[in-house]
């Protein structure tokens, strides 16, 4: 059977990657996706005005960093600014054929913003054509899989519509789409909500060691807390859709982190244990991101070769869209 490519990819911020999209980005290439595929793309999304060119290569230095200390071959950093102009008559003919329905379905809105109106809710045009961007790419790329969170489904499946929808009008073979994911349910930040930036709860691998050793104890304090203070624990768990049983707390991260390292049988530890056990899961979150932190460090100090491996990257993925007979 022949090794399919897979793709991934997270907006540029200064903050660089967290603890999110190493469970959801990466842990599956390691495991559902161990030995499956020949390309792993990670695409910045940056848009074609940043002209963070540090930052830009910062973020790329820890893309590398982590997946270069978890061993995983081809695995290539990608701009999107960069290969956008490559796109153009696929993005052309695919918004002919997406309907704006197809695309508001495809939009994930807040529930906080949900009953303002579309000037008071700050929807930018490019979020709401983000999901088009990324259906665009993974068809260009010839991907296979996705590999993000379960809250990308809805990408997935308008990539997976615009296949069907081209297959049938240019009778062209392009191959389904899936979407491959972490563990389930998200990992949560350090205030029981999804750990995102925009819910700024996010652990970073660029943190500061005083800054990371203060976030991972957090992640286990709000249960305590919430047991102080019952109703707001109550109004918590009507409003949260992210809600999860805080005693599954550490039995949820040490799964969703630490899959090989996870046994079933920390499900029935007692109370002493439990503490004993988080403090070993605190500190697995500490090593990780000092070794990653560490390893970014000697490629920053060698900015010729992160240079040299994004134009690499850029050419391999050039040369697989050029190669693209139906974008000709």
């Amino acid at each position: 059977m022949n090794k399919a490519i897979a793709v991934s990819g997270a907006r540029f911020t200064e903050h660089g990657l967290h603890l999110g999209h190493y469970s959801g980005c990466f842990l599956s290439l390691n495991g559902k996706l161990s030995n499956k595929f020949c390309h792993y793309f990670f695409i910045i999304y940056d848009n074609q005005i940043t002209n963070d060119v540090k930052g830009i290569k910062q973020f790329a230095s820890q893309i590398y960093a982590l997946s270069d200390y978890l061993k995983l071959n081809n695995v290539h950093v990608v701009l999107e600014s960069m290969i956008a102009p490559l796109l153009y008559k696929l993005r052309h003919y695919i918004e002919s054929i997406v309907t704006v329905e197809q695309l508001n379905a495809s939009y994930r809105q807040k529930k906080s913003n949900m009953h303002l109106s579309a000037s008071e809710s700050g929807r930018a045009v490019s979020d709401f054509m983000f999901p088009l961007n990324q259906a665009s790419i993974n068809i260009a790329l010839k991907a296979k899989y996705t590999c993000m969170n379960d809250d990308n489904v809805r990408i997935v499946e308008l990539t997976k519509d615009i296949i069907r929808k081209i297959n049938t009008t240019c009778k062209a073979e392009i191959p389904d789409h899936y979407l491959i994911t972490g563990y389930k349910p998200h990992l949560l930040g350090y205030n029981y909500l999804k750990m995102c930036n925009g819910n700024k709860n996010a652990i970073y691998f660029n943190d500061a060691e005083n800054d990371l050793r203060f976030k991972t104890h957090q992640l286990f304090s709000f249960k305590r807390y919430f047991k102080q203070f019952p109703e707001q624990y109550k109004l918590f768990k009507s409003t949260n859709e992210y809600y999860y049983d805080d005693n599954y707390l550490p039995v949820h991260f040490y799964k969703a982190l630490f899959p090989n390292h996870f046994n079933d049988s920390f499900y029935l530890m007692d109370k002493n244990r439990v503490l004993v056990f988080e403090e070993d899961l605190k500190n697995r979150i500490i090593n990780l991101i000092r070794s990653v932190s560490f390893l970014q460090l000697e490629y920053i100090n060698c900015t010729d070769c992160i240079t040299d491996r994004l134009q690499k990257d850029y050419e391999l993925s050039n040369k697989i869209i050029s190669n693209n007979d139906f974008i000709e």
